[in-house]
């Protein structure tokens, strides 16, 4: 009997130490062990019903509705929590949606969210909490802070001035691990990149406002 209770036990161990990939959905109401890994505490319940943000999410949001995704988690390689997410442009964080319940992402132990086809990363930057990757070529990772600002609009009927969320998106530049936002100028880029005069010159109606065409000149590298 002892013999079978060992060989029990250390099957149960095996099968701990492989990949663990955990579904939020079945985690229920509580906040469960499987979370506590991922989330650090519970934001809020939903009022209204959770269609509020199921079926479409309010402007604060980057993505119209909370969407399902990957969050990979940093303590073990293979650790992932996959779950419906959504980024909060307003206070520049990810937030988690389980039955009707918010729950606030940890920045600090997870390494990567994959959501609606883009790959968010923690950033390093003080003043910031993630960027967005938009692609990376040997030591220089291009990157994308989603904001949200306030505007005001008349609208066209009463001509009454409302209040209204805009989303920014501000490029930005890590290269060997440094990060900061994109420089206004493009010499100061090109020497950051180090550019030959070929690619200076190749590059020199580059708009640095456009992403996709700093994009084509990282990927170019």
């Amino acid at each position: 009997m002892k013999k079978i209770l060992i060989l029990l036990s250390l099957s149960l161990g095996c099968f701990c130490a492989h990949s663990q990939k955990f579904d939020a959905a079945g985690t229920g109401n509580g906040f469960n062990n499987n979370l506590r890994q991922f989330a650090v505490q519970k934001i809020e319940k939903v009022s209204n019903g959770s269609s509020l943000y199921s079926d479409k999410a309010p402007d604060i949001y980057l993505f119209e509705k909370f969407t399902d995704s990957e969050i990979h988690n940093i303590s073990t390689k293979d650790s992932v929590l996959k779950a419906k997410t959504n980024y909060n442009i307003l206070k520049d964080r990810f937030e988690i949606l389980i039955n009707d319940d918010l729950y606030l992402v940890d920045k600090n132990v997870i390494t990567k969210i994959i959501v609606g086809g883009k790959t968010f990363k923690p950033s390093a930057s003080t003043n910031k909490n993630y960027y967005e990757l938009i692609t990376s070529n040997n030591n220089v990772k291009l990157i994308a802070y989603n904001e949200g600002r306030f505007i005001e609009a008349r609208t066209q009927t009463l001509g009454i001035i409302e209040t209204k969320i805009k989303k920014i998106i501000v490029a930005g530049l890590i290269i060997n691990n440094n990060e900061k936002k994109m420089p206004k100028k493009k010499t100061e880029v090109f020497d950051l990149l180090q550019l030959n005069d070929k690619k200076r010159k190749e590059f020199k109606k580059i708009k640095l406002k456009n992403i996709e065409a700093v994009k084509n000149l990282i990927d170019s590298l």
